[in-house]
């Protein structure tokens, strides 16, 4: 019988709490929970919820691979059996359509569906698996096959899933020009913490090494880097990368390596070199036959060999608990493939402590942690573009990567100083400012009170209003630099008052309510100085009343303790 977790049983409630509040059916939540914290149970839950209370309703789950169909409709199986299921995928070789749930690729479905619209009826709600990989595209395959099903059922739901609800270039799935997903229903990435206390994830500890791929002069296109550049990029450190990566398994007693390259050369040679090293190494790629890949991965999950190299082929639908070490040879430029990536390593296993990451391409450093990424906006987003500033930074004693902002190393203790250049006016004012850097652009204010309130919108939406006042060290002007927090569970814009609430150096768990919120206020460090844009009075909707703009706040900094002195 499977027991499921406190958090599984809060995502299957939010579900049904967020239909109940939003009957619109244009509406459509997302759950964000990470790479191993069992999404499988929660759609299991929820589809034998819908069959239990809504007998005569269907549902359909989509993903994109078959080995992710297959866990899933065996995960329900598992959960209750009786309940009317089949599978539609032709790389599993079953295509069943009338029963009442079926789990099934959106490749298969599409080609079915182009041939008949009828070919499932209607269906009720639609579960997709792995949702980052919807495409914002009108003639993409998840798209036309919601469009055809909505076709029949207007009312039909939607339902995303994923670790990483964001795509290169276009951020959230929520903040899409036409966004199938509008709101996250359920986040539970802000308990990652709490998770590895738990034991329900493993720690992910992202080290830097001596040699690493150089990214700088890699050009970027569609999102991400050419794959031709980093083969020619890694090559020079390959063999070197590999000894020191032979070096760590065998020294920190690892039980299973998973090693990230580019292409299907590099993958092979990556395991010829893991072999000749005395660690029994396969490669999977797309050049190999499915049954034969699948033959690797089995024999690596019983330990038969201790190393894969992949080539974009284990990012997702790949579920080894003992991967130990992860040997990172493939630089990105995408946050969702590097979160993917880094997820492989989060599920715990008996005797495993934690998961090594040996980032050769430096992914961490620029793109962040796996529990708080730099998620990339185009133009387009209703954010603003990211900084250029490194998320992390490597600790020169111990060589973790840790995050920019921390005085003190986490793992070894070191302090960081504060890394000033004491000449010229500009590094004073860096230094005046304890660390807030006026080339990542934006005004710097040095704060010299703030609040925090209970608020009303012109909407009359009630909200949390933090204001700083600020005199600016540029222009000298006296601010009050306002910003809105909707902390109330469930509301659509918690997930980023969530992240608001680190920035100005809240303390988890994170307000749940806006009186929570208020009453918590006396816990929020007052900070020394801000960093933040002045917003563009001729684009405001409102140009007329300059006081009711509100500005962007960027960073804040705090003066540091005696300890991190």
């Amino acid at each position: 019988m499977i027991q499921d977790r406190y958090y599984q049983t809060e995502a299957c409630e939010s579900f049904w709490e967020y239909l109940k509040s939003q009957r619109d059916s244009s509406k459509n939540p997302l759950i964000v929970m990470p790479t191993g914290t069992g999404k499988s149970v929660v759609i299991a839950r929820i589809i034998e919820q819908m069959q239990v209370n809504y007998p005569s309703s269907r549902c359909i789950m989509l993903t994109h691979v078959g080995e992710l169909v297959k866990q899933n409709y065996q995960k329900l199986r598992a959960i209750n059996a009786f309940l009317s299921m089949g599978v539609y995928a032709a790389s599993l070789k079953m295509k069943r359509t009338q029963d009442k749930v079926i789990f099934a690729t959106v490749q298969s479905v599409y080609a079915a569906l182009k041939k008949d619209a009828n070919t499932f009826g209607m269906v009720n709600l639609i579960i997709i698996d792995e949702c980052h990989l919807v495409s914002d595209k009108g003639n993409s395959q998840y798209r036309t096959v919601i469009d055809i099903f909505r076709s029949i059922n207007p009312r039909a739901r939607i339902l995303g899933l994923s670790a990483t609800p964001f795509r290169l270039g276009s951020g959230l799935l929520t903040e899409q020009e036409n966004p199938i997903f509008t709101d996250v229903c359920y986040d539970l990435t802000k308990d990652f913490v709490k998770l590895i206390e738990l034991g329900y994830l493993s720690h992910i500890k992202c080290m830097a090494t001596k040699v690493y791929i150089d990214t700088s002069n890699l050009a970027i296109v569609r999102g991400d880097y050419k794959q031709e550049q980093i083969e020619k990029a890694t090559s020079p450190i390959l063999q070197n990368a590999l000894t020191l990566s032979v070096e760590a398994f065998k020294t920190y007693e690892r039980k299973a390596m998973l090693v990230f390259v580019t292409g299907i050369e590099q993958s092979e040679l990556t395991a010829k070199l893991l072999c000749d090293m005395g660690i029994s190494a396969a490669a999977v790629n797309s050049s190999h036959k499915q049954c034969d890949n699948d033959k690797s991965i089995e024999d690596f999950r019983k330990g038969q060999i201790k190393a894969l190299a992949s080539a974009d082929q284990l990012t997702t639908g790949f579920d080894v608990p003992q991967v130990d070490l992860i040997v990172m040879l493939r630089p990105t430029a995408s946050t969702g493939l590097h979160i993917q990536m880094l997820g492989r390593g989060t599920r715990v296993a008996e005797g495993k402590k934690e998961c090594i990451v040996l980032d050769f391409a430096r992914n961490s450093e620029r793109l962040g942690p796996i529990n708080a990424p730099l998620i990339k906006r185009s133009s387009k987003g209703k954010s603003r573009k990211s900084p250029e500033k490194k998320p992390m930074k490597e600790c020169p004693d111990c060589h973790l990567f840790v995050s920019s902002q921390l005085r003190k190393c986490p793992e070894c203790g070191h302090i960081f100083g504060l890394d000033f250049d004491l000449e010229g006016s500009s590094a004073e004012l860096v230094a005046d400012t304890y660390g807030l850097d006026i080339l990542d652009g934006g005004h710097i204010g040095v704060v010299e009170d703030f609040s925090l309130d209970y608020y009303i919108t012109a909407r009359g939406n009630p909200c949390v209003k933090l204001v700083y006042k600020t005199k600016d060290k540029m222009d000298g002007k006296t601010r009050n630099v306002s910003s809105l927090m909707f902390l109330t569970k469930g509301h659509k814009a918690y997930y980023h008052s969530c992240l608001k609430w680190d920035v100005i150096g809240g303390k988890k768990p994170y307000p749940e309510s806006i009186a929570e919120a208020i009453l918590r206020k006396n816990e929020l460090p007052k900070p020394v100085a801000i960093r933040y844009e002045v917003p563009n009075f001729f684009q405001a909707k409102n140009f007329n009343k300059p006081n009711k703009l509100s500005y962007q706040i960027l960073e804040v900094a705090f003066k540091p303790s005696f300890e991190e002195l």
